[in-house]
């Protein structure tokens, strides 16, 4: 369980690595 929580944690890191800088962009403008 706790390997499946870590790896979850990951993806959602992966994902807001991703979408930060199309966030930070669009409140910028």
């Amino acid at each position: 369980l706790e390997l499946q929580l870590k790896s979850i944690k990951g993806s959602v890191d992966l994902l807001s690595q991703k979408f930060e800088t199309p966030v930070i962009y669009l409140n910028s403008l």
